[in-house]
């Protein structure tokens, strides 16, 4: 993994290379023209609905698996509403899912003539359908850079965060977030159960305990954390400029049953101009870890001196 510094982790996460100012150069040469041809260009609904007529063809292309299939534009005046071209395009978007039509968004590359551009899909067929013979019992949706939902005249936070992953921003996005708005890109990241989108907010430095927080979450059907004021608009716990306690609120969905519960996740960064990132060890509490667990695990605990955690 590469930092925004071009600083490199391997893989654990326990150590890290600095490069050297030339190396350093090299290595962005190489990241720009892997950019270019793995992500989409964020070209906004305004423009993307010109590209992607009302009968218009496309070709849709899954960022994480690189599977593909063909889509046509029927209608959709805030975004594209679109329909797989054949029954073979249905399967197609079907495995995609897993084998399960879902909500949830997904970081997708839509190819017209001429373009490639970010986009982000949902998988659940919904609505009217018009192409005969595809398997396909409606439609489904396409969000564009600036698009918004039927509803809404803004854009939809989850659409939001995928149409910048295929469009491979979320990096450079990331560094500049307050720790509020890091809360909520994690928090929309997890709602999508994207996991590795998930990690690129989580200080890796403790890489145990980012695997037991992110094979926790896996386990857990559906999970979602939002921030909240606290009693009578209190603010957040602000410890000094290194690291801030931020109060969440959790609800959980499990084999047990549905959990709603409130929590407290550390914010921290190294220095002042270093990004936030958020303490996975913290992160344990959503899950009901308590003291002991932690130190059995050989984890540091939330008691801890702040001069350890910055």
């Amino acid at each position: 993994m590469v930092d925004y510094s071009f600083a490199v982790y391997p893989e654990n996460g326990n150590s890290k290379f600095v490069l050297s100012p030339e190396a350093k150069t090299m290595l962005n040469q190489y990241i720009q023209t892997l950019r270019e041809q793995h992500f989409g260009q964020p070209i906004p609904w305004t423009q993307a609905k010109e590209l992607l007529p009302r009968k218009g063809n496309a070709q849709v292309v899954d960022l994480e698996t690189g599977k593909s299939f063909m889509v046509q534009r029927r209608a959709g005046s805030r975004h594209a509403d679109v329909q797989p071209l054949t029954e073979q395009d249905s399967h197609v978007m079907k495995e995609i899912y897993n084998g399960k039509w879902s909500w949830r968004r997904r970081a997708i590359l839509v190819k017209t003539d001429d373009k490639t551009i970010a986009a982000s899909m949902n998988g659940m067929p919904h609505g009217a359908g018009a192409i005969y013979g595809n398997d396909f019992p409606g439609h489904f949706c396409i969000h564009f850079e600036a698009s918004t939902t039927h509803g809404k005249r803004t854009p939809d936070p989850a659409h939001y965060l995928m149409v910048r992953k295929a469009s491979g921003l979320l990096t450079g996005d990331i560094v500049q977030y307050s720790p509020q708005q890091l809360i909520q890109f994690f928090s929309t990241a997890l709602h999508e159960q994207d996991w590795e989108t998930a990690r690129m907010a989580l200080d890796l430095s403790n890489s145990e305990a980012v695997q037991l927080f992110l094979e926790q979450a896996k386990g857990i059907e559906a999970i979602s954390l939002w921030m909240h004021a606290g009693k009578k608009g209190e603010v957040p716990k602000v410890n000094g400029p290194l690291w801030v306690e931020l109060p969440v609120k959790v609800s959980m969905v499990t084999d047990k049953g549905k959990v709603r519960k409130d929590a407290t996740i550390l914010i921290r960064r190294n220095s002042l101009i270093s990004r936030w990132k958020i303490d996975a060890v913290s992160l344990l509490e959503l899950f009901g870890e308590d003291k002991q667990t932690k130190q059995k695990q050989a984890l540091p605990t939330r008691e801890t001196p702040p001069s350890k955690w910055v």
